[in-house]
């Protein structure tokens, strides 16, 4: 939770969204209290103002976090730091690193299709998550 929030605060609590861009799970410190708290805003941007993106950009991230927009048509906004999240969450949840979630299918828009697909498929997520995580509290049903 406190790593939506801290995305959610850079996307509305300034007057113009900042784009963080480099979401991976070693972009984050654990304090005493395991709480994380995300470093390195070497490349967090802030969009212009009366604009919606970041256009012409070049390719920043992390594979298998990078937003497949921003693969493609070289811009990013607040919807390529949810999607790095929603794969940060796929690796804390499954235990695995996200280019292998992405079978190394890296460079087309298509890979991310496939994901998608693949997740939404006959419970593969009930069956990558990693069973220390939920023990017996996913269910087939």
């Amino acid at each position: 939770m406190e790593i939506s929030h801290t995305f959610a605060y850079l996307h509305v609590g300034f007057p113009r969204p900042i784009v963080y861009s480099l979401m991976c799970s070693t972009q984050f410190f654990l304090d005493e209290h395991f709480v994380p708290k995300l470093f390195d805003f070497s490349i967090a941007q802030c969009i212009p103002e009366g604009e919606t993106q970041i256009k012409d950009v070049y390719l920043r991230g992390f594979v298998g976090y990078t937003a497949p927009e921003h693969i493609s048509m070289g811009v990013i906004d607040e919807k390529c730091d949810a999607f790095g999240f929603g794969s940060l969450l796929l690796v804390l949840l499954t235990g695995q690193r996200a280019t292998d979630i992405l079978n190394a299918e890296f460079t087309t828009y298509d890979c991310y299709c496939n994901l998608e697909k693949k997740i939404n498929e006959d419970n593969w997520f009930i069956e990558a998550v990693d069973p220390i995580i939920v023990g017996d509290g996913l269910s087939r049903n």
